[in-house]
């Protein structure tokens, strides 16, 4: 809606680990941010505080797709903050970004290191039925 960021954090202190995503209010008119609150907790939302997220995608629905390092996974997050679905990532381990494209928007790449060669970095593709909503607003241009 352009009215919230959304920032992922993942810490690791002591063995200590939090994964965090935070919303906060924006006005891009000014370029300012408040009232952060924490959108979504992987420890809270199901034991999996070790997932160290990364890179993020909203589809079209406003689902949220979430690059889940530590449990090699990708979240489907609600616009509600719950956890639709994870989707395993074959051939690829240290999950880091992703990417709607193709033809209509629906294919997902994620990016990683390859599980086979640690030294190479791989994408896999996932064919869904929702654009991105990133692809889908660059159409226009």
């Amino acid at each position: 809606d352009e009215k919230t960021l959304y920032l992922s954090e993942s810490i690791n202190k002591n063995w200590d680990i939090t994964s965090i995503i935070y919303a906060f209010d924006l006005d891009s008119k000014v370029g300012e941010i408040s009232n952060k609150c924490a959108f979504v907790d992987f420890g809270k939302l199901d034991k999996t505080a070790g997932a160290d997220i990364d890179g993020m995608r909203f589809d079209t629905q406003e689902n949220l797709n979430v690059a889940c390092n530590g449990i090699g996974k990708v979240a489907n997050i609600s616009p509600a903050g719950k956890l639709l679905a994870y989707t395993d990532v074959a051939g690829i381990v240290d999950i880091t970004n992703l990417e709607f494209g193709g033809k209509s928007g629906t294919d997902l790449y994620v990016g990683g290191t390859c599980k086979d060669n640690k030294k190479k970095g791989c994408v896999s593709v996932y064919t869904g039925k929702v654009a991105g909503r990133a692809f889908t607003d660059l159409q226009q241009y």
